[in-house]
């Protein structure tokens, strides 16, 4: 009489199965972008301060990794005014106008300075972990909706950055040179109004500045919103500011940073605490590391959030 065959015990098989199917779920999640949150990433010291004073540094452009930037902003703009301008219906005054002001933006702004501060929907990707926090790194979850709201309190434009030649190019060019009319035409009816009860020379100057300063304050945030095809898949957002030398708003203090190779300077964008939602933790960073962060913010932090790690790691 034959035994019977011994049942081969399954369980280690289905575990380790289970597990690389939690990774690739893990993965999958990570390589799409978020809905509704935006995520700054940046080094595991820097983390506290942020998450303490419930502020981050937008910088000044000239410092930022690609100083040419606004520059190539501005240039896309004016492109897309000679092209679209008489399809949005802008004269051919108004359109030689911009132009103009465009044209004197890039071959000198030392009457302004532009800040910015960045973020991605992706809560876990290789390029930003590379570029912005290499070893011990962590990427900061923002509740967009929050955000957006503290950096319209702030004075700041806030929105994703958009990469010249994608589809969405064109259409959101043109939306902007739309707005860009509407303001240009409410200008044009406020000059009139001037005229009618004879304004004196001082007020005429006044009004002329001011709408210089606002075109030049509008021209340069749209400009902070384009970057180059190139940077793609960073799924950039954005707080821009642009603040003009002894023209309202007033100013936002500057404060400077020391790095490579000098002082940086910056002005500080608040946020509510409720606005962080999560922590990420980066690859390259001890295991102990989740650990840590959540030591330190209990201490330092007021805000309810989520700390991971997530379990697939990146050769940095």
């Amino acid at each position: 009489m034959k035994h019977p065959r011994e049942l081969v015990d399954i369980t280690p098989i289905y575990d380790a199965a289970k597990a690389y199917d939690e990774k690739l779920r893990g993965l999958l999640a990570d390589a799409q972008p978020s809905q509704d949150h935006v995520y700054h990433y940046t080094s595991l010291a820097t983390l506290p301060n942020i998450v303490e004073s419930s502020t981050i540094h937008c910088t000044d452009h000239a410092f930022l990794n690609d100083a040419g930037e606004v520059t190539l902003g501005l240039s896309a703009i004016d492109g897309l005014v000679a092209k679209f301008g008489k399809t949005v219906g802008m004269s051919d005054d108004m359109t030689n106008m911009v132009r103009q002001q465009i044209a004197l933006l890039q071959n000198g702004r030392h009457h302004l300075s532009i800040y910015c501060a960045s973020w991605s929907l992706m809560p876990n990707d290789l390029s930003q972990w590379r570029a912005y926090a290499p070893k011990d790194g962590v990427s900061i979850g923002f509740r967009k909706k929050e955000l957006e709201q503290a950096a319209a309190r702030g004075g700041f434009v806030f929105g994703p950055v958009v990469y010249i030649g994608s589809p969405e190019y064109e259409p959101w060019m043109v939306e902007q040179l739309r707005e860009l009319k509407i303001g240009l035409e409410q200008t044009a009816s406020m000059r009139s109004e001037l005229e009618v009860r004879v304004a004196t020379d001082l007020e005429r100057l006044m009004f002329i500045t001011q709408e210089s300063n606002n075109l030049d304050r509008f021209l340069t945030s749209v400009s902070g919103l384009v970057k180059s095809p190139e940077f793609g898949l960073e799924r950039e957002w954005r707080c821009v500011r642009a603040d003009i030398d002894n023209a309202p708003p007033k100013r936002l203090p500057i404060k400077y940073r020391l790095r490579p190779p000098g002082c940086v300077p910056y002005v500080e964008l608040s946020f509510p605490t409720s606005a962080i939602d999560e922590i990420v933790i980066g690859p390259n960073s001890h295991p102990e590391n989740a650990g840590l962060v959540q030591r330190l913010l209990m201490r330092r932090a007021t805000g309810d959030f989520s700390i991971r790690q997530p379990s697939h790691s990146f050769r940095l």
